[in-house]
């Protein structure tokens, strides 16, 4: 039986023999047990299809794509009555939206590739007979078999929003330091590529200087909606773990920039977002002594003669972080602006100390008013 033969699948068939001897006798035997009937009927299954981008299997039920990004497409034409592969050659047309590709059966088999439309949307993709022979008929589904949404726009960052209105990051949040950034992107961010980079830098030696350390943090998406014009974004840095005590005594500053995809596979934008463009920089507290003095004491601070015995006191506080070594000079300096050095000695005071300093001193001579 070719293509052409009555396709009406309706109709049963029920075969007769006819016998006749030389006599010219005959009889006619009806054969309903054998009786058949005849389907011209194919069926591209979409449960048998499978999409691809770049050689990785898609989700069928909405798969993000680039515009003019190619999609190769493998599925099985079957007999619509009996789920048997067609072996004979045949066209297989594919349409995602209003691109269009042919591909070839070969044994039941066929492997085509379609272009995704240039405007961004959702499309379905629809597979059918390609010139299909006098008497077949198609049983394909019209209703998509799988969609594809075209994102033609790359995710940007809009701003950090952790730390707020901060320029010095203090040694107190380096352990738990909180960094948020907020990304647009209107269709559907990737979660699992959003990485947040980030790099100790000197300070204020310029964006080229040389790196001290670096390192990269996956960043989780707050609220678990990951589209809108202000994605959150965060992540947990504990850079007091990573800076060696040599490199706190140093003045640094922390830089950021944030890298990923979208479900379409665009890059986030690296405009002001790159490592030698950074997001945000930062300067880290350093580790240096910072002295404070406490209003000198001199008794007695009136009527000194010469020959008294005067005795000079003050307090020196290191409210700094490290432990640091000064030089104190003690100067007594006249009303004529005479300058004459009283002591002179280094100290040591550890971080978060007080230095009492006490001095005796005789006048040996008269003098007019004095100053320490």
């Amino acid at each position: 039986l070719e293509w052409g033969f009555d396709p009406d699948v309706s109709l049963t068939r029920i075969p007769t023999v006819f016998v006749q001897d030389f006599r010219g006798q005959s009889n006619t035997l009806s054969v309903p047990e054998l009786s058949w009937k005849f389907s011209g009927e194919l069926i591209v299954d979409p449960q048998t299809i499978s999409y691809s981008l770049q050689g990785d299997v898609v989700d069928t039920l909405g798969t993000w794509v680039q515009p003019r990004e190619e999609i190769d497409v493998v599925g099985e034409l079957t007999w619509y009555r009996s789920s048997r592969l067609v072996i004979q050659p045949l066209e297989v047309e594919i349409s995602l939206g209003n691109n269009e590709a042919q591909a070839e059966s070969v044994n039941g088999t066929f492997l085509g590739m379609i272009t995704a439309p240039l405007s961004s949307g959702s499309y379905g993709i629809h597979s059918s007979l390609g010139n299909p022979p006098n008497g077949a008929i198609d049983r394909t589904s019209t209703s998509p078999a799988a969609w594809f949404i075209v994102d033609d726009q790359v995710p940007g960052l809009v701003g950090v929003a952790s730390p707020v209105d901060s320029i010095v990051l203090s040694v107190s949040t380096w352990s738990t330091l909180q960094l948020e950034v907020l990304i647009l992107e209107e269709d559907r961010l990737d979660e699992d590529t959003l990485l947040l980079n980030w790099a100790v830098h000197p300070a204020g030696v310029g964006l080229s200087s040389q790196l001290i350390i670096n390192g990269s943090q996956p960043l989780s998406v707050i609220g678990g909606r990951a589209f809108g014009n202000e994605v959150p974004c965060a992540t947990v840095l504990d850079l007091d773990e990573l800076l060696t005590s040599s490199m706190r005594n140093d003045a640094l500053e922390l830089r950021i920039w944030v890298t990923g995809k979208d479900m379409a596979g665009h890059d986030i934008n690296p405009v002001f977002n790159d490592i030698d463009a950074p997001l945000s920089v930062w300067v880290l507290e350093q580790r240096i002594a910072e002295y404070s003095f406490s209003t000198p004491e001199m008794k007695p601070n009136d009527n000194i003669a010469a020959g008294d015995t005067i005795r000079l006191g003050t307090s020196i506080t290191n409210s700094g972080l490290a432990d640091g070594d000064a030089q104190i000079f003690v100067e007594l300096v006249e009303s004529n602006g005479a300058r004459t050095r009283i002591d002179a000695r280094g100290i040591q005071i550890e971080a978060g100390g007080t230095y009492v300093y006490s001095k005796d001193w005789i006048p040996d001579r008269a003098r007019g008013p004095l100053m320490i």
